[in-house]
């Protein structure tokens, strides 16, 4: 049983002010622990760890609750193809674990095949998962690549009120469509003018800053460079959008 200074504890770290990774791998590190640590030290308050496979999601079960953080699971769709039969592990994990607050990361990946067998595989894998959030009353953490317009499309169609795009990609009017059915848009710390043109078009209330580390950022560390170029192309001080994207993380993941 836990007391209540542990508790409190948890309370406290979870509703500290400071920036927020809405979106990395932290079981891909060699010394998870540490890399939440200076995380931690230097200001990033919440951090979402993802899955995607059974090996990510089985590290994202041990690695939320020993280091105090929250996770994603879900089947992706390298995976899709392979690993469908492990839907049903998810809700189990889902279920028992407090610090897995979401389904991802999920969606399509046109740049990993064109085949079209391949290609059913993802949309009905993907489809499942929507049905196993919409069950659990868990948001969906995207992976979109090449698939932009298909995936915004299928979470349209089966009604997705809670979704967030990791690692946008899309164009303004991908955004714009996001944006009007309230999904959110998380920003990697890398720049580019159709990235910095979403930025300044959509609402501050639709995006999240992420790393991806150790895939784009280095260390979770890195959400500040993701939250300053938010900032500089909005307008906006560091502090601002650093709160206001911390805000969307939590109320999106209920955390």
């Amino acid at each position: 049983m836990r007391s209540a200074a542990t508790i409190q504890h948890e309370y406290e770290m979870r509703h500290e002010e400071g920036m927020s990774d809405a979106h990395c791998h932290i079981n891909l590190f060699d010394d998870p622990q540490a890399v939440v640590n200076s995380a931690r030290e230097s200001g990033v308050k919440t951090i979402v760890t993802a899955g995607g496979n059974l090996k990510d999601n089985l590290a994202v079960d041990r690695i939320t609750s020993q280091l105090n953080i929250f996770g994603v699971i879900g089947i992706g769709p390298d995976v899709a193809a392979i690993e469908e039969h492990e839907i049903e592990k998810l809700k189990k994990t889902i279920s028992q674990n407090k610090y897995i607050v979401g389904i991802g990361e999920v969606g399509l990946d046109f740049k990993i095949s064109q085949d079209p067998d391949n290609i059913a595989a993802q949309k009905e894998v993907f489809i499942k998962q929507i049905e196993l959030s919409r069950e659990l009353d868990v948001p969906l953490v995207i992976h979109a690549r090449k698939a932009i317009r298909e995936v915004i499309g299928i979470l349209i169609d089966e009604s997705v009120e809670k979704a967030m795009f990791h690692f946008f990609e899309g164009g303004l009017d991908e955004a714009r469509i996001a944006e009007k059915n309230g999904y959110l848009i998380s920003i990697p710390p890398l720049h580019s003018a159709k990235r910095r043109r979403v930025i300044e078009n959509v609402e501050i209330g639709t995006l999240v800053a992420e790393t991806d580390a150790p895939v784009a950022g280095s260390i979770p560390n890195d959400v500040k460079k993701s939250i300053e170029y938010i900032a500089q192309i909005k307008g906006m001080s560091i502090d601002d959008v650093a709160r206001k994207t911390s805000e969307n993380v939590r109320e999106f993941f209920y955390i």
